[in-house]
Protein backbone atom coordinates (compact mmCIF):
# COMPACT_ATOMS: atom_id res chain seq x y z
CA UNK A 1 0.00 0.00 0.00
CA UNK A 2 0.97 3.53 -0.46
CA UNK A 3 0.87 6.30 2.21
CA UNK A 4 -1.65 8.71 1.86
CA UNK A 5 0.23 11.56 3.83
CA UNK A 6 -1.44 14.24 4.99
CA UNK A 7 -5.61 14.24 4.96
CA UNK A 8 -8.38 17.09 5.48
CA UNK A 9 -11.52 16.36 6.28
CA UNK A 10 -13.71 18.57 4.31
CA UNK A 11 -17.29 17.41 5.80
CA UNK A 12 -19.09 14.91 7.38
CA UNK A 13 -22.38 13.97 7.59
CA UNK A 14 -24.46 11.65 9.06
CA UNK A 15 -26.45 8.87 7.03
CA UNK A 16 -28.06 6.47 9.00
CA UNK A 17 -28.36 5.58 12.73
CA UNK A 18 -24.33 5.07 14.00
CA UNK A 19 -23.16 5.94 10.18
CA UNK A 20 -21.08 8.68 9.21
CA UNK A 21 -19.86 9.76 5.78
CA UNK A 22 -16.88 11.34 5.69
CA UNK A 23 -15.53 13.77 2.64
CA UNK A 24 -11.78 13.96 2.55
CA UNK A 25 -9.08 15.11 0.84
CA UNK A 26 -5.31 13.58 0.88
CA UNK A 27 -1.92 14.03 0.11
CA UNK A 28 -1.31 17.55 -2.00
CA UNK A 29 -4.80 18.25 -2.59
CA UNK A 30 -5.23 18.56 1.15
CA UNK A 31 -2.57 20.72 1.62
CA UNK A 32 -3.58 23.01 -1.00
CA UNK A 33 -6.93 23.03 0.73
CA UNK A 34 -5.55 24.45 4.02
CA UNK A 35 -2.69 26.59 1.93
CA UNK A 36 -6.39 28.50 0.89
CA UNK A 37 -8.15 28.00 3.94
CA UNK A 38 -5.16 30.18 5.83
CA UNK A 39 -5.26 32.55 2.78
CA UNK A 40 -8.79 32.70 2.87
CA UNK A 41 -8.44 33.21 7.05
CA UNK A 42 -5.99 35.75 6.75
CA UNK A 43 -7.80 38.15 3.85
CA UNK A 44 -11.12 38.12 6.30
CA UNK A 45 -9.25 39.07 9.33
CA UNK A 46 -7.09 42.16 7.19
CA UNK A 47 -10.92 43.24 6.34
CA UNK A 48 -12.27 43.06 9.98
CA UNK A 49 -8.73 44.50 11.38
CA UNK A 50 -8.53 41.57 13.92
CA UNK A 51 -6.16 38.46 14.79
CA UNK A 52 -7.24 35.17 13.41
CA UNK A 53 -8.26 34.00 16.80
CA UNK A 54 -10.79 36.82 17.14
CA UNK A 55 -12.27 36.03 13.61
CA UNK A 56 -15.67 34.38 14.56
CA UNK A 57 -16.29 37.33 17.35
CA UNK A 58 -15.32 39.80 14.85
CA UNK A 59 -17.68 38.04 12.71
CA UNK A 60 -20.77 37.96 15.18
CA UNK A 61 -20.35 41.42 16.21
CA UNK A 62 -20.32 43.04 12.81
CA UNK A 63 -23.57 41.00 12.28
CA UNK A 64 -25.29 42.11 15.20
CA UNK A 65 -24.45 45.78 14.02
CA UNK A 66 -25.54 44.93 10.91
CA UNK A 67 -28.70 43.67 12.04
CA UNK A 68 -29.25 46.56 14.08
CA UNK A 69 -28.91 48.65 10.99
CA UNK A 70 -31.28 47.42 9.11
CA UNK A 71 -33.92 46.72 11.69
CA UNK A 72 -33.51 50.44 11.98
CA UNK A 73 -33.38 51.01 8.17
CA UNK A 74 -36.96 48.58 8.10
CA UNK A 75 -38.34 50.71 10.79
CA UNK A 76 -37.26 54.33 9.42
CA UNK A 77 -38.75 52.99 5.50
CA UNK A 78 -42.29 52.67 7.74
CA UNK A 79 -42.68 56.66 8.63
Amino acid sequence: TKEVGFISILKTKRIADGVVRIEFCSGEIALNYLRKSEEILKETCKLLDCKEADVVEAVEKLFKSWKQKRKELKRLAKK
